[in-house]
């Protein structure tokens, strides 16, 4: 059986979200922030010592992520900047509790359902009008190298849970680079191995003045780029302290694939959260298909 054809914008919503288990928007009241100050301009008071240590970095970025148990957002916006072709925005909802439930659905400006992906501890799944054939494409967490056989996913599920915010730091995994007294930035370097079972980087840019996530990118072994993501415009949330970004750009460039997100209020740590939330979607005529399965059938 042939690979799967997916829209490429599509899969770029894909991207996006589901990867992660995954999730960072804490909640934000957008109406208090975006009348103020920059609290994180270059005349703002350091939240890190001078000459910050890894320690010092990595314990202060995950006091962050430790605050946050759960969030919801109803305003966020998904943009795709495919290569060549017309930039699409679609409307999200997206909701994400503890590494790996989560749940995205996307409509079109004309309010009909375009995405529905998610996560639960067991699956993740991924539903889509255009979907060729028409199924709920799912397979289980640690199939993830199997499924990727059907469905071409030019992502690392792990690397954009990270990105989002809510998987704290490993100190024993990373470095973090040398640099020169008074410099602004710095990266912390971990290496890994892919669900493919190749060496890849992964290179985290911190703003070692406010302790802030700039930047996350993976390269393979022989140093190209396999993705990136850009985050930006960073404010802190009144009732948790939690600092997030309210802007995330992601590129892959071997895919000449990118995608803007933008979120408005999010809520964090919101009392409940509806169970069905973290259920694979039952869309008439389109029956679920593991894609691990298929691969197994095939001798993959």
């Amino acid at each position: 059986m042939p690979r799967m054809a997916v829209h490429s914008q599509i899969v770029l919503l894909l991207v996006s979200s589901l990867l992660a288990g995954c999730a960072l928007c804490p909640r934000w009241n957008s109406s208090k922030f975006f009348t103020q100050r920059n609290p994180y301009g270059p005349r703002a008071r350091c939240e890190l010592p001078p000459q910050p240590t890894q320690q010092d970095v990595v314990a202060h970025l995950n006091r962050n992520i430790a605050r946050v148990n759960s969030w919801r957002c109803t305003s966020a916006k998904i943009t795709s900047r495919e290569r060549g072709a017309v930039p699409m925005s679609l409307s999200a909802v997206i909701a994400v509790e503890g590494d790996r439930n989560f749940r995205l659905t996307a409509n079109n400006p004309f309010g009909g359902r375009e995405v529905d992906l998610g996560s639960n501890g067991e699956r993740f799944w991924f539903w889509s009008p255009r979907n060729d054939p028409k199924h709920v494409f799912t397979a289980r967490h640690e199939q993830l190298a199997q499924a990727q056989e059907y469905f071409p996913m030019p992502f690392q599920p792990d690397w954009l849970m990270e990105v989002l915010g809510v998987i704290p730091i490993d100190e024993t995994e990373v470095t973090l680079e040398p640099y020169e007294p008074g410099a602004r930035q710095g990266t912390l370097v971990a290496h890994r191995i892919s669900p493919q079972g190749e060496p890849v980087t992964k290179l985290t840019v911190i703003d070692l003045c406010h302790g802030l996530v700039l930047e996350h990118s993976l390269v393979d072994q022989r140093g190209r780029l396999i993705a990136k993501a850009t985050l930006r415009d960073h404010w802190p949330d009144v009732a948790t302290g939690v600092v997030l970004p309210r802007h995330i750009d992601i590129d892959w460039p071997q895919a000449r694939l990118g995608l803007a997100l933008a979120f408005g209020a999010i809520e964090i740590n919101p009392p409940t959260i509806p169970e069905p939330t973290w259920s694979m979607p039952v869309v008439p005529g389109f029956p679920p298909l593991d894609l691990a399965r298929l691969a197994e059938a095939a001798g993959r």
